[in-house]
C-alpha cells in the first residue's frame, strides 16, 4: 500500500514558472469520521497564481472507483477557499469543487512548523509538509496523510 501522499498529474506551465505561485493538496487514505471504515478516495487540487489576480485552479478526484479529471480552468469546477495562508501558526488550504455528478468541499490544514522550505530564491519561497490533514465534505478524514505545499512571494 502506498503510504506517501503523491501528486497523480502532470502539469505543463506555458508561462514563467519562475513568476507562477501556486497552492497544491494531494491527500489519500481517507476514512469515514461516522464509521473510521476506508473510504476509496483521492483528491487532488492545484490552484496556479500568475499576478495578483488570476487564478487557475484543477482538479482529479478518485472516489469509490471513478475519476474525475476537472482540469477545464474556463468552467470553473474548481475554487480554492484557501491556499496556504497563516493563521494562528496553521496553514490553511481549501477547495470546493462542483461538477454536473460531483460536489466536495475539501479543507486541510498542518502547522507552519511540519513544513519544510523547499526553496528560497530572492522572494520566492516555496514550503512543503506530507503530514496535512484533510476533511472532505465534513465526513472524511485523513490525518497527517496529505501532502500539502505553497509557492508565493514574499515581501521580507
Amino acid at each position: 500500500m502506498n503510504t506517501t501522499p503523491l501528486t497523480f498529474t502532470t502539469y505543463t506551465f506555458k508561462v514563467g514558472l519562475s513568476e507562477a505561485q501556486w497552492a497544491m493538496i494531494s491527500a489519500m487514505r481517507f476514512k469515514d469520521k461516522t464509521t473510521n471504515k476506508t473510504v476509496p478516495l483521492k483528491v487532488e487540487v492545484v490552484s496556479l497564481l500568475y499576478g495578483t489576480d488570476h487564478a487557475v485552479a484543477t482538479s482529479y478526484i478518485q472516489y469509490e472507483g471513478i475519476e474525475y479529471h476537472l482540469n477545464n480552468p474556463l468552467t470553473s469546477q474548481t475554487q480554492m477557499t484557501a491556499t496556504g495562508e497563516v493563521n494562528r501558526d496553521v496553514r490553511q488550504f481549501g477547495a470546493n469543487i462542483k461538477s454536473h455528478n460531483l460536489q466536495m468541499t475539501i479543507d486541510c490544514h498542518a502547522p507552519v512548523s511540519l513544513f519544510a522550505l523547499l526553496d528560497h530564491e530572492g522572494k520566492t519561497v516555496i514550503h512543503t509538509t506530507v503530514l496535512g490533514d484533510c476533511v472532505v465534505n465534513d465526513k472524511f478524514i485523513c490525518t497527517r496523510c496529505a501532502l500539502l505545499e505553497v509557492k508565493s512571494h514574499s515581501d521580507n
